[in-house]
């Protein structure tokens, strides 16, 4: 009889520690629903000019779309091999543009050395904004704004829509549409256009 007792007890125990992990565990690993689609950005800390990093591959010749990992100089691997994909750069100075074919249906994005995802690369014309006058646009949340050289967002995105700055100024909106002809050729248009010069200031009109 006590052989009994003591082994429902056992029993008991065993099962209240299993229901014990498992709400534990789920209480972990669970994750709003509403927060999925939410990305996390990160203003980029710029590194000293020497601590630049070097993709790697296992493919034979790095081109777009070869699984990439990033190396020091001293050949020690900083960031794995098969998390991004290359992306037009085979070095990480500041940062390097990349995607991930599986985490964010081929976005294109920029990362630092410690893969904090620093802002979206901003496409015209099927392909990636270049620095004009030391100033591209680039995207977060959908909305554009501009980084410098280095790949500090200088102007925050806030627009909807903005061209390159010329002689110093840049035409932005924060009402725009999109549009793209026949030949994949971008047409920005907006009621609201208005200038800013290269701090994000508006100017009344082009000087």
């Amino acid at each position: 009889m006590l052989l009994l007792k003591n082994k429902s007890l056992l029993i008991i125990i065993i099962i209240i520690v299993i229901i014990g992990c498992t709400y534990s565990l789920l209480k972990t690993n669970k994750v709003p629903h509403s927060d999925e689609d939410i990305i996390v950005y990160t203003d980029l800390t710029i590194d000293a000019p020497d601590n630049y990093l070097i993709a790697f591959s296992s493919d034979s010749l790095i081109e777009l779309g070869s699984p990439i990992g990033y190396v020091d100089a001293q050949g020690d691997t900083i960031i794995p091999i098969g998390k991004y994909s290359h992306c037009w750069v085979d070095t990480l100075k500041h940062f390097a543009i990349v995607f991930d074919s599986i985490k964010t249906n081929n976005e294109v994005f920029a990362i630092d050395r410690n893969e904090n995802r620093l802002f979206d690369i901003y496409f015209f014309d099927n392909w990636i904004d270049e620095p004009q006058e030391g100033l591209f646009r680039v995207k977060r949340n959908g909305k554009v704004g501009f980084a410098n050289e280095n790949g500090e967002i200088v102007i925050p995105c806030i627009y909807s829509c903005a061209y390159r700055f010329y002689d110093g100024i840049a035409q932005v909106a924060f009402n725009c549409e999109t549009t793209k002809d026949w030949d994949e050729h971008t047409t920005l248009k907006s009621d609201e256009w208005f200038f800013i010069d290269k701090k994000g200031n508006r100017i009344t009109e082009a000087q």
